[in-house]
């Protein structure tokens, strides 16, 4: 036999108004505040790639980590291999359960082949975060608007293009890196990067509200290379 829940008239009107003032609530919630100060002055972009150069290795560098992508629907985990050769050119490749695998070749913020590139595109959806969250920033694109502000040992910065701008902020110590995508006043994703005392990379985190989404990296090993074969950067 079915059953059947009743509410009495004054809690009724109650219940009722306490829908309403939450969602009036969450309808009138402002935006987060953005990662980087307000009022940053504008830098020339050349300040603010060297900003980004002094983060990343001015070497070919191979990293071995272990990954995991956790969703509302559930989680995966597994190894993969990057190779980062300056100064805008990365591969990931990846296993995950199940045998299965991918990979993807990044030119700055180009994806130049990626397969399969639905399970990538879920993973990375923004380059240029990815880009971050690898503690790798890139230089900022041209013509893009660039802010920035150096105080007490902390580096931020703004390039916005297009109505899309991405946020960095670096502190040397105790060797952080920060960053948040938006597109408008959407946050797109965020990362964190915690360094080393030789700054490598420890651990990385990417969230993606959106999505409730989160892609973390807990780095095995860095190595420096005297060079990457040209096979390297050809699609499997």
């Amino acid at each position: 036999m079915p059953q059947r829940f009743s509410l009495d008239r004054e809690r009724a009107r109650s219940y009722y108004a306490a829908i309403v003032l939450v969602g009036f609530l969450a309808a009138c919630r402002p935006a987060p505040a953005p990662l980087v100060p307000a009022g940053m002055p504008p830098l020339a972009p050349g300040t603010v790639a060297g900003w980004a150069r002094a983060v990343r290795p001015a070497q070919p560098t191979r990293y071995d980590l272990r990954w995991r992508f956790t969703t509302q629907q559930g989680s995966a985990a597994g190894r993969a291999v990057v190779r980062y050769q300056a100064p805008d050119t990365l591969r990931f490749d990846y296993r995950a359960p199940l045998g299965r695998s991918g990979a993807a070749l990044f030119v700055g913020q180009e994806a130049v082949w990626a397969q399969p590139a639905d399970e990538l595109r879920a993973m990375v959806p923004a380059a240029l975060l990815f880009w971050a969250g690898m503690g790798l920033p890139l230089d900022p694109p041209a013509g893009a608007l660039v802010t920035g502000l150096e105080r007490d040992g902390t580096r931020s910065w703004r390039q916005a293009d297009a109505g899309d701008a991405l946020d960095v902020v670096w502190r040397a110590v105790p060797g952080i890196l920060q960053a948040e995508y938006r597109q408008g006043d959407r946050i797109v994703g965020l990362a964190e990067v915690q360094y080393d005392s030789t700054g490598h990379p420890v651990t990385a985190e990417l969230r993606f509200p959106g999505e409730a989404a989160r892609l973390t990296f807990r780095f095995e090993a860095v190595e420096t290379v005297a060079a990457f074969a040209p096979e390297t950067w050809r699609r499997p």
